[in-house]
């Protein structure tokens, strides 16, 4: 799994979508215990793999990835930020948000529904 954060660090989308994949059931059990509804449990997961695009290049030591994960989750919940599908959307769609962040938010958009599908 190093290899694949540090293939995501340095901007590798596939390796990202791979690392979000294989922590996906540990996402849902941290927010589902959080908030006690699939809805708001799809909508943090949501956030955090938002979040967490736009930030792995800040991240430090790649060994603690899940750590750092899991706690944008967290942090996302203490905040009560939750992306709805539509807001989403028009997100990823800014090329001014995809052009700060220097990555493509179309890339990450075509997968999003499987990595966290949204409960509807």
């Amino acid at each position: 799994m190093q290899t694949l954060v540090e293939k995501a660090v340095q901007g590798d989308v596939e390796a990202f979508l791979t690392l979000m994949d294989r922590n996906s059931l540990a996402m849902y059990k941290v927010a589902r215990a959080i908030l006690n509804n699939d809805d708001d449990a799809a909508d943090a997961i949501q956030s955090t793999v938002l979040s967490c695009f736009e930030k792995i290049g800040t991240l430090q030591k790649t060994e603690y990835f899940k750590t750092w994960l899991i706690r944008i989750l967290i942090n996302m919940e203490k905040e009560g930020v939750y992306v709805a599908a539509d807001v989403f959307g028009a997100i990823i769609e800014s090329g001014v948000d995809s052009d700060s962040v220097g990555q493509s938010y179309g890339d990450m958009a075509n997968h999003l529904d499987y990595i966290c599908p949204m409960i509807y």
